[in-house]
């Protein structure tokens, strides 16, 4: 083999091993251009998130009662259901607690800004995502111990999407909290359910270099 080819080989080499190393999961929390990805080494605390300010939109959000319920159900039920979402990807994320919270312990938290239940009467009469339910917010994460200075924040929604005919007369509050969640641990751990890479991720994410 000349001096040439030799090259040509080595440098093919070369690169192949970097883009391995460069498509390789993250074990560590890294910043990729503008994306914060958590790494499999950290666990994270999910707080319920704030709902100051927030609006309940769509059917019976004239009731004061219900509203307030839901005020109180979603942020409880999400918390959960994102510590589910970080599981099935294989992350290590438990419910907040202050025993928990640790130096160096990452939290993630937020505030939902509208709570929607949509029509149910379009979802039923017209469908293709007419009258479509929806949760909406922001998302942020920070170490335990340094809770002003935020590594990651960005906004994330969940939807009923399509869902349409009889099916889509009921309430689609799960169907909302479940998605917010899914495109939560998406945005954050950048795979989705199967381990594949995640198409969601919030836009013009703010982050800050992560220190262990």
């Amino acid at each position: 083999m000349n001096a040439r080819r030799l090259a040509m080989v080595t440098g093919i080499f070369a690169l192949s091993l970097a883009g391995y190393a460069f498509s390789a999961e993250p074990k560590t929390d890294t910043l990729t251009g503008n994306a914060f990805r958590l790494g499999k080494d950290r666990t994270i605390l999910v707080k319920e998130f704030g709902t100051t300010g927030a609006q309940v939109k769509g059917d019976k959000s004239k009731d004061a009662e219900k509203a307030e319920a839901k005020m109180t159900r979603v942020p409880a039920s999400l918390a959960q259901q994102i510590v589910q979402e970080f599981g099935i990807r294989e992350f290590k994320a438990l419910p907040y607690s202050e025993a928990a919270a640790q130096p160096g312990t990452l939290v993630l938290d937020g505030d939902l800004e509208v709570i929607s239940n949509g029509s149910g009467a379009a979802r039923v009469w017209i469908g293709f995502a007419a009258g479509q339910a929806s949760l909406s917010g922001n998302i942020r994460i920070y170490a335990a111990d340094k809770p002003a200075e935020i590594l990651f924040q960005g906004p994330i929604k969940g939807t009923s999407k399509g869902r349409g005919g009889i099916s889509g007369g009921g309430s689609m509050e799960d169907i909302t909290i479940m998605n917010f969640a899914k495109n939560t641990a998406d945005a954050v751990t950048g795979l989705d359910r199967k381990g594949k890479p995640a198409d969601s991720k919030p836009k013009n994410p703010t982050t800050r270099p992560v220190h262990p």
